[in-house]
């Protein structure tokens, strides 16, 4: 029911659920389960999510892989990330981009912010792996960590971090 609701002149475009896809407005997008790709008039393209929630508010992000509840809920920008598990990169905004985030938790809480920050070319997996934080109105950049495992790298909170590698239950 509703299933891309609001969609005009869009090409190519796949939903299924209640309220999938709603707003899509872009080209080229898959969304499955309820409130998928919801989103609001943008230009968005090239997206897959499947879950309930995910990609939820995506509008001008591209080339996404959100896959379990709760994906990448925030993400509105967001460009070429993969996201699998629940609530996975799901505080993601702006433009982050490049990462990659598996596992129940990885990533949730890591928000660019508004102050120019960055959190691109990450990859986490594990159970709450760099589970960063809101950089709110702080140029704080969160690029190139690896986290692997239990806990990897989760209490980087809203401080920078660039380039470290973390690999172990609760390492760093």
């Amino acid at each position: 029911a509703d299933a891309l609701g609001v969609n005009a002149n869009a090409d190519n475009n796949t939903a299924i659920g209640n309220a999938s896809g709603y707003y899509t407005t872009g080209a080229n997008n898959t969304y499955v389960g309820f409130s998928a790709g919801l989103g609001a008039s943008g230009a968005e393209a090239n997206n897959v999510g499947i879950g309930s929630q995910a990609l939820f508010a995506i509008t001008t992000g591209s080339s996404n892989v959100a896959i379990g509840k709760g994906a990448m809920t925030a993400a509105t920008g967001a460009q070429e990330s993969i996201a699998i598990g629940f609530e996975s990169l799901s505080s993601i905004n702006e433009d982050g981009g490049s990462n990659i985030a598996i596992g129940f938790y990885a990533m949730r809480s890591v928000d660019e912010g508004t102050g120019g920050g960055d959190a691109d070319y990450n990859i986490a997996i594990g159970y709450d792996a760099l589970k960063g934080g809101d950089f709110a109105s702080n140029d704080r950049q969160l690029q190139g960590n690896i986290a692997i495992g239990h806990f990897a790298l989760d209490a980087t909170a809203d401080n920078a971090q660039t380039g470290t590698i973390a690999i172990g239950y609760q390492a760093l």
